[in-house]
């Protein structure tokens, strides 16, 4: 038995599951292929479970009736007990030429074509009749009753469509109205004229959107089912926080259960589809929209979306965007997804002098807290070719901890917002920093001004390296200052004099094995005292 995917119905009947609303558990006959061109060779009976919960085979029997011959039955097959249909799949009995056939009932010849009284099949599930309909009799004929078997005296109904040889009858869409139609499906949703299309769920984890069932087999995916898009988080997100389902907002495909508008709802049938992994989940933030979706990161890393951590929750949101540092730096711990605003207080000066990747900082625009943004070359050169020092920006992306500073990697999204300019450094001294992390956590990362120090090696020349620096007014308090050669434009401070003498430093505080440093940015952020 192939394992098929969700179709309209199933669909349905998923979301009638997830939203606790009762669904039927029927296992129906959902397709007919009784007679083709001379024998008979690819006749077939597909069943069809509609129902949210698996079906086991044991103790179902298909019995099949001659109306012609009073209505006697003419077959009889139990179907195998170790069986089992998963909702929404199929399970085909016919003959061993049938595609997708798991059960062979026969060679050929296996079921009768009607005649004036027609013939007729009952489905039973341990005695009990579940199903019972006859087929192709004369024009008027109401149907027969049965003579024999365990469905005796069952009355068969017609079923007034007439199946022409080739064709088959099906219910339209699985477990609706019978319907005779060129298309045979054992095995796959039943249609009529142009086969649907769907979304196909390929080995790699990606989605190819809108292709049939038969083209999505034939390159071993999972096909999704008759109108199910691509997930699109990023999407769907949209539609949730906007305008309600219409044909004229295009968010109707995202109204999954048919409620009229796109709900959290939708979102549970909606990871039913996706294509990657599903566990292990937590949140999941879409901006903008600060949306929270609790789904696996490589569903949300995938659509677009960025992923805090397994088993992080979406309540209360860490999603919503906020415009204190501060605030983040207190209350969230690493590894969330974080929205934040900010002014950089360095774009063209390269301190970490990697070859692959550099970094920049932004500063709480109130308080006393900095964030420093990481990644490689391309992406930090693309934001600072927009965004300047003193700009203030918007930025989502991943918080995380590294090496006792708060950090945001890769993949980030930025937004100018305006240029209210560099923040005024803050005033400190090396006693300030002298103790060590944790101590005064809260200026990593910010501009400070480092009040009243002395270079130990000073009328030299600066290099790229680190320089001992000591508090003017009790040497024995000493701190790192870290000079980098400087790119993107920078006036760099390498090749010039090591001042003696007082001085004061502007740079951006960072920390190294729990050890305070400063880095000037450029010659002007070294002056007299």
């Amino acid at each position: 038995m192939r394992s098929k995917p969700w179709t309209r119905c199933g669909l349905a009947v998923l979301a009638a599951l997830l939203l606790g609303v009762p669904a039927s558990a029927d296992l129906i006959i959902n397709e007919l292929e009784i007679d083709q061109p001379s024998t008979d060779t690819v006749e077939f009976l597909e069943l069809y479970n509609s129902g949210a919960t698996a079906v086991s085979l044991s103790g179902w029997v298909i019995e099949f009736f001659n109306g012609n011959n009073s209505g006697k039955r003419y077959r009889e097959t139990l179907l195998p007990a170790d069986a089992t249909i998963a909702p929404g799949d199929y399970y085909v009995v016919g003959s061993a030429l049938v595609p997708n056939v798991d059960f062979v009932a026969w060679v050929t010849d296996g079921m009768q074509n009607g005649g004036t009284m027609g013939d007729g099949i009952v489905l039973l599930n341990n005695g009990v009749v579940v199903e019972a309909f006859s087929y192709d009799a004369a024009a008027g004929f109401p149907g027969f009753t049965a003579a024999d078997g365990a469905a005796a005296g069952t009355f068969l109904p017609i079923i007034d469509v007439v199946d022409e040889p080739a064709n088959s009858l099906q219910r339209i869409p699985n477990g609706g109205t019978w319907t005779e139609t060129p298309n045979n499906t054992p095995g796959e949703s039943n249609y009529d004229g142009d086969a649907p299309t769907g979304a196909c769920c390929l080995d790699s984890g990606w989605c190819s959107p809108d292709i049939t069932e038969a083209a999505c087999v034939a390159e071993s995916g999972t096909w999704r089912g008759e109108g199910v898009p691509c997930m699109d988080i990023v999407a769907f997100a949209g539609c949730l926080t906007g305008p309600v389902a219409a044909v004229s907002s295009g968010c109707e495909i995202w109204d999954l259960n048919a409620s009229g508008h796109v709900d959290l709802a939708d979102f549970a049938i909606f990871q039913q589809y996706t294509c990657t992994d599903t566990t292990p989940v937590g949140a999941c933030c879409i901006w903008p929209g600060e949306v929270c979706l609790y789904t696996s990161r490589e569903d949300c890393s995938s659509n677009g979306g960025v992923y805090g951590s397994a088993d992080l929750p979406c309540d209360p949101n860490p999603c919503t965007c906020v415009d204190s540092i501060a605030e983040v730096s207190v209350t969230y711990p690493d590894t969330r997804p974080v929205c934040i605003t900010g002014p950089i207080i360095n774009n063209d000066y390269d301190l970490i002098e990697s070859a692959n990747s550099k970094n920049f900082h932004i500063q709480d625009p109130t308080g006393i807290a900095g964030l420093t943004v990481y990644g490689n070359n391309e992406r930090i050169d693309g934001v600072l070719a927009v965004a300047s020092a003193g700009d203030q920006i918007k930025i989502t992306g991943v918080l995380e901890a590294y090496y006792n500073t708060l950090e945001i990697g890769w993949p980030f999204t930025v937004e100018y917002l305006a240029s209210p300019g560099v923040p005024t450094p803050f005033p400190v001294s090396i006693a300030d920093l002298w103790a060590g992390y944790p101590t005064n956590a809260q200026y990593i990362s910010t501009l400070i001004v480092l009040q009243n120090v002395t270079f130990a090696d000073a009328g030299g020349v600066f290099e790229s390296g680190n320089y001992t620096v000591a508090d003017a007014n009790d040497p024995t308090k000493t701190l790192t200052c870290r000079i980098a050669n400087g790119e993107l434009g920078a006036l760099p401070i390498v090749g010039t004099t090591i001042p003696s003498g007082p001085v004061d430093i502007v740079g951006v505080c960072a920390i190294y094995s729990d050890l305070f440093q400063v880095q000037p940015r450029v010659p002007g952020d070294i002056t007299p005292h």
